[in-house]
Parts: C-alpha cells; sequence; structure tokens
C-alpha cells in the first residue's frame, strides 16, 4: 500500500479497508474495476449521433465551368452524398478541391451539368427559378465568410430582413429575433451597428440571421476564415447548439482540419472528387 501518507489520508485508508472487511486485495480490486469502468466512457468522442431520415441525396453530381471555348474546369465530378437530418457535417479540403461549389449545390446556388440533387424531398435539379428563390427563402439559410451585415441597419435590423422578404408578421418577427439574438449570446447588442460589433460578434449575428426562417439546413462557408483560435472555437460551439437546440442539420466548408474534426462526420474534396 501507499506509503508517507497524511493523517488525513490514512484515516480514508483505514475506513475504507474496514468496509471491505481489512481485505486489502479486493480493495484495491474495487478501484481497479472502477477505474476500468470510467475509463472508455472518458475516451470516448462527444459527439451526436444522428438518427434522422436522409434529408440531402446528391446522386452522381458534376459541375464543370466553361474558362474558353476549349477549356472546361470539373470543379465536382460524380459525387454522390447522403446526409442525415440533424447531423453536423464538415466539407474540407484544399483550394481548388470543390468544397465550396458543393455547398452552392446543395443551396441551390448553383445547378449541375449532370446528377440529382434532393433535399427535404425536393429534386433541386427540376425546381423553376421561383421555386428556387423559395427553396433558399425557406429551407436553406447561409452563412458566409464575411458577415455581408448591412453597415447601415443595426443588429436588430439586419436580423429582420430575411424574415421581411417572407413577409413574416411584425410580432412573429419581434419573438423570433429575441430567440435567437439570446441563443448567439447578442441580446446586449441589437441596437449596435456591425462596426460596433467584435469579428466574433459579427459572425454570431450573422448566424442569426441566417436562422430567422427556421431553415431546416445551415450551410456555412469558411465561417471562422476571418477569426482568431478562440472565436473561432466559439462559433463552432454555436453551431453544435444551434443543431441542438433547433434541430439544424449544420453543414460547413472549412480548410481548417482541427474546426472540421469537431463536426459528426467529415468529408474531404480532392480534385472535384
Amino acid at each position: 500500500m501507499p506509503a508517507n501518507l497524511s493523517s488525513d489520508q490514512q484515516t480514508a485508508l483505514d475506513s475504507a479497508l474496514a468496509a471491505f472487511d481489512g481485505d486489502e486485495h479486493q480493495l484495491i480490486k474495487a478501484i481497479n474495476d472502477q477505474v476500468n469502468f470510467v475509463r472508455p466512457t472518458a475516451r470516448q468522442p462527444s459527439r451526436h449521433q444522428p438518427t434522422g431520415p436522409a434529408i440531402i441525396e446528391l446522386r452522381d453530381i458534376s459541375r464543370r465551368y466553361k474558362m474558353s471555348k476549349s477549356q472546361q474546369i470539373s470543379a465536382v465530378t460524380n459525387v454522390s452524398l447522403t446526409m442525415a437530418e440533424h447531423e453536423f457535417v464538415a466539407i474540407t479540403g484544399a483550394s481548388g478541391s470543390g468544397k465550396s461549389t458543393l455547398l452552392n449545390l446543395i443551396g441551390g446556388l448553383d445547378k449541375p451539368d449532370t446528377g440529382t440533387i434532393t433535399v427535404a424531398g425536393h429534386d433541386l435539379t427540376k425546381l423553376s427559378d421561383s421555386a428556387l428563390s423559395r427553396y433558399r427563402g425557406q429551407t436553406v439559410g447561409f452563412v458566409f465568410q464575411f458577415f455581408y451585415l448591412q453597415p447601415f441597419l443595426n443588429v436588430s435590423r439586419n436580423l429582420e430582413v430575411p424574415a421581411m422578404f417572407r413577409h413574416m408578421p411584425a410580432a412573429q418577427r419581434s419573438s423570433q429575433l429575441k430567440t435567437l439574438a439570446e441563443a448567439v449570446g447578442l441580446s446586449d447588442r441589437l441596437q449596435h451597428l456591425p462596426n460596433e460589433l467584435s469579428g466574433g460578434q459579427m459572425q454570431r449575428a450573422a448566424i442569426a440571421r441566417a436562422l430567422v426562417n427556421q431553415p431546416r439546413i445551415l450551410l456555412a462557408d469558411e465561417p471562422t476564415g476571418n477569426l482568431d483560435s478562440a472565436n473561432a472555437s466559439a462559433i463552432i460551439d454555436l453551431f453544435h447548439h444551434v443543431r441542438d437546440h433547433f434541430g439544424t442539420t449544420v453543414i460547413i466548408v472549412t480548410h481548417d482540419a482541427k474546426i472540421a474534426s469537431s463536426a459528426d462526420r467529415v468529408i474531404t474534396m480532392h480534385d472535384g472528387e
């Protein structure tokens, strides 16, 4: 048994031995059993395991861009993916690997040359321009690297803009705004202009704005690219909160392996594949 114990430690040890009828080996075995029971749980990563149905299905998607009459670039080539509802997915890869193009295709900002994209039961490749516009306004929310907050509007007004386009009643807008501002930690910054916020606060505002219309999917393109490591970590924590609290499927594009590793699943793009 350990030597050089303090009087308090010796008293605690004597009491433990007494509980095991003085059987030192039985006490040691009990301690080891407890350690072996706890250790595997502590080593497991704390990741959400999505159990919902598929919300996004890509089948043999390809997208090429014409650079000149004789030159084309394949941004995405024969990609097939399925993403579950309430899943947090990170798409990573080198610059030019096709990750942002893939995000734009899921978001309805671009159309594939071949293949099908089905989101929440709707084939995006068959939607009209007006239907795609409704899809972008109602089903998905976008978060970008450069925030894109209106500089002449305070945070409150910036958050309201998407809801106004959707003609959401004023009372509902107010309630939704209050809930989101609290969720992203900006309740005390609603009357501030964007230039009065830190970079992390501006990105939080951009995330809240993307959630105003209660989208089922949140798409974020390099959302931490302009932030220091502390703010970047806080934004990723916020994405987890958004997924857990609002049930939103979160998909981020990032070149940062550490950021990507915090997601439920990492999809790596390489030369469009």
